[in-house]
């Protein structure tokens, strides 16, 4: 209960400066030049473009969670003993260290294994949907500047005409 009402403010906080550096861009100008309300900034340009930190974030935000409640049940301030985690595994482990110093591995290696796995993950849906997002991006300041371009200088025509298109190429 401790780490979860502690850890969000990490993410609270990286969510906050992604939001302050997003809000300063220029297709978020564009787009209230064009008369679009906050809500529709918010869903359409703002969530999409935070995702990928937070993706990040919190999969490392896990793989602590994971270490932390080891290390704590392992200090004995977590989970108390009759309820088995890796913490308390590895500590039960202790008096056998110098018999048999094979077995701290035993819960040792899932824990490192799981947080590897926590992080792993976060990087995949990261690469993963990453170029969904860029390429929505590139095609919202498409449409953004083909807007702009329309409304300021009506000039779409030139940009549109495929004969100056084929004289310039040929």
């Amino acid at each position: 209960i401790v780490l979860a009402g502690f850890g969000w403010l990490s993410s609270a906080q990286l969510m906050r400066g992604t939001v302050l550096s997003l809000r300063e861009q220029t297709f978020v100008e564009a787009s209230r030049s064009l008369g679009a309300t906050d809500v529709w900034i918010i869903f359409k340009h703002m969530i999409p473009n935070a995702m990928a930190p937070i993706i990040v974030d919190a999969s490392l935000g896990l793989a602590g969670f994971v270490v932390a409640e080891a290390a704590l049940a392992f200090l004995g301030f977590g989970i108390q003993d009759p309820i088995p985690t890796w913490g308390n595994m590895l500590s039960a482990t202790q008096q056998y260290m110098f018999d048999k110093p094979w077995l701290p591995l035993v819960p040792g290696l899932p824990i490192f294994i799981c947080s590897l796995c926590f992080n792993y993950i976060g990087d995949g849906l990261r690469d993963a949907l990453a170029p969904l997002w860029i390429v929505l991006a590139v095609l919202n300041r498409r449409q953004l500047g083909v807007q702009l371009l329309d409304q300021a200088f009506h000039l779409t025509d030139m940009f549109l005409a495929p004969p100056v298109v084929d004289r310039m190429i040929g």
